[in-house]
């Protein structure tokens, strides 16, 4: 499908259109009003303020030694008189540390953990065809401990979603190879679905389609959805058997491909789309990680999502210059504090741009109850493009 991509009234947003149905984005990076006490300015995302602040001898230890303070963000947008009908979302990638969110002065949201982006649905405060004003109220919480500095301000990236009623849940589509062999494998597709309350009887259809490496379909899976009651519904298609598939590796890291869409009435009401690889993962005591039967060594680095003096928040070229400082040798990525997945997942695997492998394996570590945490391996490209 063709991509159209034209400018938004205030603030030059660029909104980038797959199709009628598909979900639309208009960036929301540029152009906020920052209010931190009696200063006032334009800024840019993503933005920290608290690093600009005096360091304080009083302050919090655990807080970096700087005071704890709030301050409100303000964007003026256009809202489409296309978009009637639809949902808007507003999407943060992270807003440290804590927040209230408002559209047209109605309360919409709040969120209290930094490191994890959110979206918060403006669509019954939203006026199409005119101006609108969404406002950030942010501030660094209680006070507690947090082991090293914490900013404030919206950390990372900003966009609005505006998507059908019934439609794929935000990072709603899963893909995962239970099964895995050199000469065959298993495919699971599962989805999570939003807007029920739009479909009153009567049946919706999801379906997925596989795709190899090379562009050729390879699978396609469907299931009817039946009334559910609530606005979200969990949706696990049959599974998809592949016999002899190309296996990612570090030395040749090949992707394979889903599209999901869910029809209405025969009419595709949302698509979504994710790459991923088919390997084996193994972990033992005895022989270390394994990946497709071969003994490898994760060799590689350790990141919160700090950038030392440049505070908070997450500049896609600081992430570069800092993760390209890299010997060449290794093929694996720690990752702390949630890194936000859609606006610098291809920044933080720029990491990989020197090594010498086409490959690399990122760990996530995200915070369990009581301080426990949980290990998720994930392979993926260098250089992926989400």
């Amino acid at each position: 499908m063709s991509v159209l991509r034209r400018v938004l009234g205030v603030g030059a947003m660029v909104a980038v259109v797959s199709s009628a149905l598909a979900e639309e984005t208009v960036v929301l990076d540029e152009g906020w009003i920052r209010t931190v006490g009696s200063d006032v300015r334009t800024v840019d995302l993503p933005d920290d303020f608290r690093i600009n602040l005096p360091w304080d001898r009083r302050g919090n230890a655990d807080r970096g030694f700087k005071p704890e303070t709030n301050g409100v963000y303000r964007k003026t947008f256009w809202a489409d008189s296309r978009w009637t009908g639809r949902r808007v979302f507003l999407e943060l990638d992270g807003v440290q540390d804590v927040c209230d969110v408002f559209c047209n002065g109605r309360a919409v949201g709040s969120w209290e953990y930094g490191s994890l982006g959110f979206e918060v649905d403006l669509t019954d405060a939203l006026v199409c065809g005119r101006e609108n004003v969404v406002e950030v109220r942010c501030r660094t919480g209680a006070g507690g401990p947090a082991r090293w500095y914490t900013g404030c301000g919206i950390t990372r990236g900003a966009k609005l979603a505006v998507r059908n009623t019934l439609s794929f849940r935000r990072h709603g589509l899963f893909v995962t190879t239970p099964a895995v062999e050199a000469d065959r494998a298993t495919v699971q597709v599962g989805v999570e679905l939003v807007g029920w309350n739009a479909v009153t009887s009567g049946v919706a259809t999801v379906e997925a389609k596989v795709f190899a490496p090379d562009g050729r379909e390879v699978g396609c899976v469907r299931r009817d959805v039946g009334y559910v009651k609530g606005s979200f519904a969990e949706v696990e298609l049959p599974s998809v058997a592949l016999k002899g598939p190309e296996l990612w590796d570090l030395e040749n890291p090949r992707l394979y491909r889903v599209v999901a869409a869910v029809f209405r009435n025969g009419t595709v009401s949302d698509t979504s789309e994710r790459r991923f690889g088919i390997r084996k993962i193994e972990f033992s005591k005895d022989f270390g990680f394994r990946l497709n039967g071969r003994k490898v060594f994760l060799k590689g680095m350790a990141n919160h999502q700090h950038l030392g003096a440049l505070g908070e928040a997450s500049y896609p070229r600081a992430w570069k210059r800092q993760l390209a400082a890299d010997d060449g040798d290794s093929n694996t990525a720690r990752r702390f504090d949630d890194p936000a997945v859609d606006l610098h997942a291809g920044a933080a695997l720029c990491i990989f741009r020197s090594t010498k492998t086409a490959g690399a394996v990122v760990i996530t570590v995200d915070a369990g109850p009581l301080g426990t945490q949980t290990i998720r391996l994930m392979t993926k490209p260098r250089m992926i493009d989400r």
